[in-house]
Formats: C-alpha cells, sequence, structure tokens
C-alpha cells in the first residue's frame, strides 16, 4: 500500500502520523477532517510504499535532560519507490 492510501484509508481524523525511512524520523502529519496537511507532502512520499506500521508510540523530542514527551496515533515506516 502506498503512503497516500494509508494516509486516506488507515487512519482517522485527530491521528498525528509519524513516517520513518531506515529508522529516521523524515516527518509527521496531522489527518484533519478535510485531509489538508496531506496535500503539503512530497509525492514522492506519498507515492512510497508502507512497510511497517507501529500504533500508539511515544516520540521524545528536545534535550535528553528535559523531554518533552509527543503521543502519535501511528508510526509508518516507508521504503521509496525506484522509477
Amino acid at each position: 500500500m502506498i503512503v497516500l492510501d494509508y494516509l486516506l484509508y488507515e487512519t482517522d481524523m485527530g491521528d498525528l502520523v509519524e513516517f520513518t525511512d531506515g529508522g529516521w524520523r523524515i516527518g509527521i502529519t496531522y489527518i484533519d477532517s478535510e485531509d489538508l496537511f496531506i496535500q503539503s507532502l512530497s509525492s514522492d512520499l506519498l507515492n512510497a510504499e508502507v512497510v511497517h506500521e507501529n500504533k500508539d508510540k511515544k516520540l521524545y523530542i528536545g534535550s535528553y535532560k528535559n523531554p518533552t514527551v509527543v503521543e502519535v496515533s501511528r508510526s509508518i515506516e516507508i521504503k521509496y519507490r525506484k522509477e
């Protein structure tokens, strides 16, 4: 399944979705009622294959001593398509 289809059909309004590639966080988007944020993603990312999905993940952002914890509804590992 490609990322665009995943975002349109597998997510719910209010989900915060993290994208990873090779273990590296490459993006995050919010699923709103009109899918407006999806349009801001690159076509390369939207056409990438979803390889793996994790639900209800916590991200630790900021300094080691004082991190901010962010609840992510879904984290998906992607693989870019070669053209």
